[in-house]
């Protein structure tokens, strides 16, 4: 429920950026599902920070490409958010308006994402980087100084289905939810599920 007591005029101006490039994406449905979040306190504009971003989610969502040259694509100041991107080695990022506040929703391990976000060239003039991770044992493992916000993706989409199950539910069942693409998988993970698969063991892959 938006706060009935904030001036529509005076809501803060927040601009939530991801590469957007497929509909069923971790990080893409993390910053969507954070943008309804924060709609009902903000003003939420969401921005594809790669060319290849999905068509189908942009028309959707209401997602626009920056673009310096058109008025109404380039964030106009606010609270920037980066979720599962960056802006470094970007040109774009001279030619809009500073943020008032940048922050980094840090959903991995890998500290090459915090080298390339910490550190900002002296001529952009961005604040200084704020992290958010998605939980205390991440922000144990990588002792980072951040907030710390649960990831804002409705579970109930997971829910078991409530039909009683045909089969034996006392046995073995292996699963995996991820995306087709290879940075997701290993070679050797066809190796284990085969021989999972020879045990009797049912795999399933979504």
């Amino acid at each position: 429920m938006k706060n009935p007591n904030l001036n529509e005029d005076k809501r803060p101006k927040v601009h939530i950026f991801n590469s957007f490039r497929t509909e069923f994406g971790g990080s893409e449905q993390e910053a969507l599902n954070l943008a309804t979040v924060l709609s009902q306190q903000a003003d939420v504009s969401l921005w594809a920070s790669s060319s290849r971003a999905c068509p189908t989610l942009m028309s959707k969502h209401n997602i626009k490409h920056v673009n310096i040259f058109k008025k109404n694509c380039r964030p106009n100041g606010g609270t920037y958010i980066f979720v599962g991107c960056h802006w470094r080695n970007k040109f774009w990022p001279y030619c809009i308006s500073r943020p008032s506040r940048l922050i980094n929703i840090y959903n991995t391990f890998h500290p090459k994402h915090i080298e390339l976000t910490k550190k900002r060239p002296l001529l952009l003039r961005w604040p200084k980087t704020e992290y958010v991770l998605i939980s205390h044992f991440q922000k144990q493992e990588l002792n980072i100084e951040a907030q710390v916000f649960p990831s804002p993706i409705d579970i109930n989409y997971f829910k078991p289905l409530t039909e009683k199950p045909t089969e034996d539910s006392s046995s073995i069942k292996i699963g995996r939810l991820s995306r087709d693409t290879p940075g997701k998988h290993n070679l050797e993970d066809v190796n284990v599920y085969t021989e999972l698969a020879s045990k009797n063991i049912k795999v399933m892959l979504q």
